[in-house]
């Protein structure tokens, strides 16, 4: 399985084939929200990967500082332009930051491996929507370990994966099962199941010419060191 560039990834956003862009917020985020913040009313949220998701923007309204971070500029600017958010622009080392003006939304556009605890200190949970599906198998354990040193000491990890063959499709978006997360993360999170809702007969499924597929979303709870 060949790794697919950063080039790769930006070209699709500039031909506009970008099928997992949703025009909806996630349900999955939704009825799931009160367990990722502990019932805190406003806390700090990573989305990495985040495209252009109106869940950064649904995440605001519910009061929370949002922090995403997304390889491509013209999917970032497509958010902020299409959804009428006046933004500022800058730079931290190899990042630009656009920042909404009228709510706690920041973007980072660049590769993901750039963040880190220096530049953008640590968060109180993360929403990963679909961007371990979207990582290059040789990146994925140093992905889920960046993912570990941005989040705070008793912060939550919600995740969503998809879980299909993988034979029938031998590449991005991976099928992610609960095997793989807990070969990732088990050794310093606790990890729950939340929902496992089949998608066999949907878009995705056609579009990959998949024979079944469920959508995973799981909790991570980090385990609170003695």
């Amino acid at each position: 399985m060949a790794s697919l560039t950063n080039a790769y990834w930006e070209e699709r956003w500039e031909l506009g084939d970008v099928p997992w862009h949703r025009g909806s917020v996630d349900s999955s985020l939704q009825n799931n929200l009160h367990l990722l913040t502990g019932g805190k009313a406003k806390i700090s949220i990573l989305v990495p990967l985040c495209g252009k998701s109106l869940d950064l923007l649904w995440l605001c309204e519910q009061g929370h500082d949002v922090v995403g971070v997304e390889l491509s500029d013209l999917a970032v600017k497509q958010l902020f332009e299409e959804n009428s958010i006046p933004y500022s622009i800058s730079a931290i080392t190899d990042l630009t930051v656009y920042s909404a003006t009228d709510r706690s939304l920041k973007l980072f556009v660049g590769d993901v491996f750039k963040l880190s605890v220096s530049l953008v200190g640590t968060f109180d949970a993360i929403w990963d929507s679909n961007a371990l599906v979207a990582i290059n198998l040789a990146d994925r354990i140093p992905y889920a370990k960046m993912l570990m040193s941005l989040l705070g000491h008793d912060g939550m990890i919600l995740m969503s994966t998809w879980e299909y063959n993988q034979a029938e499709h031998n590449h991005q978006p991976y099928s992610i099962t609960l095997s793989i997360i807990e070969e990732l993360f088990q050794e310093s999170f606790i990890i729950k199941a939340l929902e496992s809702i089949d998608m066999t007969g949907t878009i995705f499924t056609k579009h990959f010419n998949l024979t079944y597929a469920n959508k995973l979303v799981h909790l991570l709870t980090r385990k609170l060191s003695h």
